[in-house]
């Protein structure tokens, strides 16, 4: 082997690294677009609950008032 060969060879391992680090980069931003969406799914459930948590306490202190009422 003479050094232009020893050095197209290591030139060749240099760009597959770098193809290697493009790919997973653009991997990592896919993964990145979906975590962003579930991020904001979860933040629209757990208002959702929120909420739904909220109308069955007044449903439950309704419904407690009402039978105190039916009581006396």
């Amino acid at each position: 082997m003479d050094f232009s060969s020893l050095r197209q060879y290591f030139n060749d391992i240099a760009h597959s690294i770098g193809d290697i680090s493009s790919k997973t980069g653009n991997a990592l931003i896919g993964i990145h677009s979906e975590l962003s969406k579930i991020s904001k799914a979860i933040q629209t459930t757990n208002i959702l609950l929120g909420i739904l948590i909220f109308l069955v306490m007044v449903h439950l202190i309704y419904s407690v008032v009402q039978n105190r009422k039916k009581g006396t």
